[in-house]
């Protein structure tokens, strides 16, 4: 049971620690792996906002979008834009999986040329 702070109100969800730290690693790892050239400066912001029913948590990063046609499949397991034999492109796969077991979604944006994920969570009745 973890209980997010926005605004100074308790928002609760039901979430694994574990997982959802597995969850944050991956999503940042890749954003970090795909703008290595620009390692020094590149920024990440994490974003939390209270919907009715829901909490929204939004990562974004100031790096380069993702290529629009790899978009649509960058949850799909196997699917990178990386080369290297470490990169096996699992790791946005696995995030999907965790998110979906926790009864919730995720999802790829594009806000101002920068790539957004947007993961919603189920609020708990309290």
């Amino acid at each position: 049971d973890y209980k997010a702070k926005d605004s100074g109100a308790e928002v609760p969800v039901m979430i694994d620690s574990i997982l959802f730290r597995q969850v944050f690693v991956n999503i940042i790892r890749n954003g970090v792996e795909a703008n290595l050239e620009r390692i020094v400066g590149f920024s990440i912001q994490l974003c939390l906002d209270e919907e009715s029913d829901a909490i929204k948590i939004k990562i974004t990063n100031d790096g380069k979008p993702i290529p629009k046609d790899l978009a649509p499949r960058i949850f799909d397991p196997y699917i990178s834009n990386k080369n290297g034999k470490d990169n096996m492109g699992l790791g946005l796969s696995i995030v999907k999986k965790i998110i979906i077991e926790h009864g919730g979604e995720i999802f790829h944006i594009e806000e101002n040329s920068h790539p957004t994920f947007v993961i919603l969570l189920r609020r708990e009745v309290q």
